[in-house]
């Protein structure tokens, strides 16, 4: 494994890989900034084919 800022990163948090679903769903429950509302995300996934790393 590459200690990278985004592993040491991961290291330290102890984060796990996530899914745009459970970021869905967490959004929804606790709230979060509007530019990144899920629907503003899926569209840029979409659109834009861009690509979103998800933890938690």
């Amino acid at each position: 494994m590459t200690l990278s800022i985004k592993n040491i990163k991961r290291i330290i948090t102890a984060w796990k890989p996530s899914t745009f679903e459970t970021y869905k769903k967490t959004f929804e429950k606790y709230g979060g900034s509007v530019n990144m509302h899920p629907d503003v995300v899926s569209y840029f996934m979409i659109h834009h084919d861009w690509k979103f790393d998800f933890f938690h």
